[in-house]
């Protein structure tokens, strides 16, 4: 039974380890670790092992309705519906991190956590590598666009928030403990250092920002003032190899035309949302009704610096435009299902971590795409999963689970 259970261990870490390396570096292919997991739930739902009730929590119960939302907002603006299965994809990854905990109590949270930092290292290594050599191409895809690191990823944005998710996790490395010489702590040191310097590749401001501000937060709060001193360096150290860009300066990054294309795509949500406030104008329509509505109001609007966005570059001002006040509370209960994540800052900093990174989540989409991306939804959704799971199950006792590496007696901070 050892060897069954060990065999299984590192079965889950294999798959974890392919889920990420597909997210970072051939995200057509989800579908290679999609499709074997609903057949694992279906069929052990068909063995009885799993419930039906596994299906429904308070996350599926408001991502079926804001499905529901925007199926009754597309029939009643006359937009087809094969869209909206783009939102029944949100379901794989929700499902799949709530599935490990739930399902495999012998899995620790920092295994799953050291996939992901191994695959962004590597995504990391390959453009600064790139960087430093001048290469513009490397197995026959380019690395830049318009000079910003994205190589196997769909945007330079996406790019940004995988990398900026993979540095708040893992954070969790240096707070469950202080700094050591351990093979794993400066593993961890490594990966993290890399794709910080990589972030600055892909030149994602607010991302860069955010990130700096909760690590930086987050690293005073557990007093981990050693590490602080340690990543000012590294900061100093990167800025001092990478020359500082244009478009970090603060009137640039305040007044930049792409901002400046932000504010009139917010005024205009705000006025799609006035025009049709319950179901919206349905999913997705923004590009087309914000086109039209600054063509009728451009006069009356303050922010005249029309982009053509697909997206409102605001979670729910984007939600209010589409799909009305109902897709609105519908998409923002998803996040707020977290609200509880501080009372763990001490209990257990594994759980604190996941909910300060859908935080995260939640403050970075209020700039850029989210709905409408399932190279983003996968991701973000795997650590909603994760996190509901682990305050349901493993705080409230009803899955038995080892006790993490945060959650052991580690000298006097413990």
């Amino acid at each position: 039974m050892e060897i069954v259970g060990r065999l299984r261990v590192y079965g889950v870490q294999a798959y974890f380890f392919m889920f990420f390396f597909i997210l970072f570096f051939r995200h057509k292919n989800i579908d290679l670790v999609r499709i074997p997991f609903f057949l694992l739930i279906i069929w052990q739902m068909f063995k009885k092992k799993l419930s039906p009730k596994f299906l429904i929590d308070p996350v599926s119960v408001a991502i079926f309705s804001f499905v529901l939302t925007a199926a009754v907002s597309n029939t009643i603006n006359g937009i087809p519906l094969d869209e909206i299965v783009k939102i029944a994809n949100w379901l794989f990854p929700f499902y799949l991190g709530k599935y490990v905990i739930m399902r495999c109590p012998e899995i620790e949270l920092e295994n799953i956590l050291s996939c992901l930092l191994i695959c962004a290292t590597a995504f990391s290594v390959i453009g600064i590598a790139g960087y430093l050599m001048g290469w513009d191409t490397i197995f026959g895809r380019p690395l830049f666009d318009a000079g910003r690191y994205r190589f196997t990823i769909s945007g330079t944005n996406r790019a940004g928030f995988y990398l900026g998710i993979s540095l708040v996790l893992g954070t969790y490395f240096f707070v469950r403990r202080k700094i050591s010489f351990d093979v794993k702590y400066l593993l961890a040191v490594f990966c993290w250092m890399t794709i910080f310097a990589s972030l600055f590749l892909i030149k994602e401001r607010k991302t860069i920002l955010t990130v700096m501000a909760i690590v930086t937060i987050l690293l005073l709060v557990y007093r981990r003032y050693k590490v602080v001193i340690v990543g000012a360096l590294a900061l100093a150290l990167v800025l001092s190899v990478i020359p500082i860009p244009e478009r970090y300066h603060p009137r640039q990054m305040a007044l930049n035309v792409g901002m400046l294309g932000r504010f009139n795509a917010w005024e205009t949500a705000i006025g799609l949302f006035r025009e049709k406030p319950v179901f919206g104008h349905g999913y997705p329509s923004f590009k087309e009704a914000c086109r039209r509505y600054n063509e009728e109001n451009g006069d009356k609007l303050r922010f005249k610096k029309f982009q053509y966005y697909s997206i409102a570059h605001n979670l729910s001002l984007n939600a209010l435009a589409e799909t009305g006040f109902l897709g609105f509370l519908a998409l923002n209960a998803v996040f707020f299902n977290a609200w509880r994540f501080y009372r763990y800052r001490h209990r257990d900093k594994s759980l604190f971590i996941l909910g300060v990174t859908i935080g995260f989540i939640y403050v970075t989409m209020q700039f850029g795409n989210f709905v409408h991306s399932t190279a983003r939804t996968d991701l973000a959704f795997l650590i909603v999963g994760l996190y509901l799971s682990f305050e349901r199950y493993r705080q409230s006792g009803t899955v038995a689970r080892p006790v993490g590496a945060d959650n052991r007696k580690e000298g006097p901070e413990a």
